[in-house]
Order: C-alpha cells, then sequence, then structure tokens
C-alpha cells in the first residue's frame, strides 16, 4: 500500500482494538490530523489517538518503495483525578467495566493500541514496528490532568497504490470457494467473473458472465457451469473508511489464486 492507504488502514486498526479476552473497544476515538492532540481534545473522547504521516526515505535500488514514518498521539483522561496519576495508570473502572475503557490509564491502552497496529503490513510483507516512545506528557486542560505520549512507526510503502486479491480460487463439483483479502478499511465486495467455453479466465471485473454472491464477502458459490470454463476473482475497494459512498472505486489485479481454468 502507498502512504495514504497505510495511514488510512492504520486508523482502521486502532479503530478496532480491543482489549484482549472480553473485545471491548480499547481506543474510543481515531483520527487523522496535523493539529496536535492538546488541540483536539474538545473533538475527541476521553482515550484517542492522532495519525500524521512523517518523513520518508526513498530506496535508490527500488525507486518504487519508501521507508514511511508516521506519528501516533495517544491521549488519556480520567475524570475527577487530582493528582495525575489515574490517567497514567489507571483508577476506578466505569459503568461499563473492563468491557470499556473509561477509568483505564494510558499504559493501560498503550497494550492493546500496538497490538493493533502491529497488524499493518507493508510491502514485501514487511510489518510496521514502532521505533519510538516518548516520555509521558502531562497537561492541564480546562481542570482535567490529560496525559499524552508519542510514537513513531516505520512501514515499508510502495509509491503506487496497491489493492489486495482474492486468493486460493477452487472449485470441486459444483461450489466455488476463495479466500478474502485481507481485512482493510476500503474493502467492498467480491466480484466473480465466468468465461463459459473457455479456459481464458476474464481478464477485466466487467468481462464474461457474473454471478451473483449472497453477501459483498461471501467465501463459496455455486455455479453448475459444464467445462470447459474460467473463472477471475476480483476484490473491489471503495476507497472510504466508513464505506459512503458505497461505490466501487478500483479492483485488485489477477495474481496467482486470483483465476481458475477447468478444461
Amino acid at each position: 500500500m502507498n502512504p495514504l492507504q497505510q495511514i488510512e488502514q492504520l486508523d482502521y486498526l486502532t479503530r478496532s482494538a480491543v482489549w484482549p479476552g472480553v473485545g471491548g473497544k480499547a481506543v474510543m476515538d481515531s483520527m487523522i490530523s496535523a493539529l496536535t492532540p492538546q488541540e483536539l481534545v474538545g473533538e475527541a473522547s476521553s482515550h484517542f489517538v492522532v495519525w500524521a504521516p512523517s518523513t520518508d526515505t526513498g530506496d535508490a535500488e527500488q525507486p518504487d518503495m519508501i521507508d514511511q514514518r508516521y506519528s501516533a498521539w495517544l491521549a488519556c483522561v480520567v475524570y475527577g483525578d487530582r493528582k495525575g496519576e489515574h490517567p497514567v495508570i489507571g483508577g476506578t473502572m466505569g459503568p461499563d467495566g473492563v468491557l470499556a475503557s473509561d477509568g483505564r490509564g494510558l499504559l493501560e491502552v498503550q497494550a492493546p493500541f500496538l497490538e493493533a497496529v502491529a497488524k499493518l503490513t507493508g510491502a514485501n510483507g514487511i510489518r510496521a514496528t514502532c521505533a519510538y516512545k516518548s516520555g509521558i506528557a502531562p497537561a492541564m486542560i480546562d481542570r482535567t490532568n490529560w496525559v499524552f505520549r508519542q510514537y513513531t512507526f516505520l512501514c515499508m510503502a510502495s509509491s503506487k497504490a496497491y489493492y489486495h486479491p482474492v486468493r486460493r480460487l477452487s472449485k470441486s463439483g459444483s461450489t466455488l470457494t476463495w479466500t478474502l483479502p485481507p481485512d482493510r478499511f476500503d474493502r467492498f465486495r467480491i466480484v466473480l467473473r465466468v468465461a463459459d467455453g473457455s479456459t481464458t479466465p476474464p481478464a477485466s471485473p466487467t468481462d464474461g458472465r457474473g454471478v451473483a454472491l449472497a453477501s459483498d464477502l461471501a467465501t463459496t458459490v455455486d455455479d453448475p457451469a459444464a467445462s470447459p470454463v474460467a473463472y477471475s476473482a476480483f476484490a473491489a475497494y471503495d476507497g472510504r473508511q466508513d464505506g459512503a459512498p458505497a461505490v466501487e472505486r478500483a479492483y485488485s489485479a489477477l495474481e496467482a489464486g486470483s483465476t481458475l481454468a477447468i478444461p
């Protein structure tokens, strides 16, 4: 993925962070902004993250690759604390207990946050790594003790946008199955196309005959077409984290495992 796709995926992964074993939301809000977290306190909830792209370095041997850095600020507050202790290590939990982040300190929220971010996979399969953590900085805002910590993440990015493909397309009897691309902020739906009477898979998402699927992200369908027949599976992406408007903006390329020919 390129830097734009990566930072949107980092924001998406942060929003998806949960408490291990209980599944409650760990980070209450995440955003991408050039503003400081102190400036955004009034725009977010008690535990939030602010993402921004940082410096990058090109690779002379691989011009299409970028060593990209991202900055993230984690901000936490525990209301009612007067000493600044609870925003760091946690205090009395809220009404939802372990299922929520109310009352939890920065050092508690940090763990599921870092675990979620580590799921980002960059170019060549290299995962995002946390290269730097700042000290914990306190701030009194509206007579409330907040704490902030900055993180720097490194990840290999590509100069071009990338759309993960469908994998392991296969057929047994009349049943087709495949593996979905990784969960992404912009993953929309699967498009399956068929070339009847041919062993040449459809080259684009509009070639051949379309097969209706039970859901946007289905992983199986029945198609009793007689051989010879060829299939192509495309992943459609909408380019938006919230899915609005839900329209196909890009498709994955055909790679190994995205096509199937039955003579």
